[in-house]
């Protein structure tokens, strides 16, 4: 169901089969991750194009009622065109259609939400936060959370604001 020009483009799937399977199209390009570890922080404008493009994703993600519910670095891979957001792999339907196991925390402790993090089913605005972070993240090199163990990142994310000292402001 979910289009927009910044989302990879399914291609197939069948759930059902003995091993199932789900076919996106190919996105030549590492991911942001490695992409900023790589060459560094985005600039200015750069970052801007990425802030603007994964907006365009989380958009049509919202419009047909689809919360990804793990938007991070290592899932937006750097395509020719722009980047790609992939791994649809937790999402969720807003209408309350779990297409994931329910009951479990799940998604990245980085870039969590702070009611992702204490276990509330959140919003599309769980993606938003973590638009944001990611966001963030491109445009300084480093988590807005830091690093460590799970769960000292998630008390961070609920309990203390992100650091994003050298963000540009726009």
């Amino acid at each position: 169901r979910v289009g927009g020009v910044c989302n990879a483009k399914y291609l197939a799937a069948d759930l059902d089969a003995e091993r199932p399977y789900l076919v996106t199209e190919y996105v030549a390009g590492g991911n942001l991750a490695d992409f900023v570890a790589t060459n560094g922080p985005l600039p200015g404008d750069q970052a801007v194009s990425l802030a603007v493009g994964l907006a365009e994703a989380l958009v049509a993600m919202s419009s047909v009622g689809v919360i990804h519910r793990d938007l991070k670095p290592s899932n937006v891979l750097m395509g020719a065109t722009g980047p790609k957001v992939v791994d649809f792999g937790i999402v969720h339907a807003a209408d309350g259609t779990a297409l994931t196991q329910t009951g479990l925390t799940v998604g990245s402790p980085s870039w969590m939400a702070p009611e992702q993090a204490i276990g509330q089913s959140g919003s599309a605005a769980i993606d938003v936060f973590s638009w944001g972070a990611t966001v963030a993240f491109a445009s300084t090199g480093r988590s807005p959370f830091g690093e460590g163990r799970p769960d000292a990142v998630l008390y961070r994310v609920v309990h203390e604001p992100p650091d994003l000292v050298g963000l540009d402001p726009r």
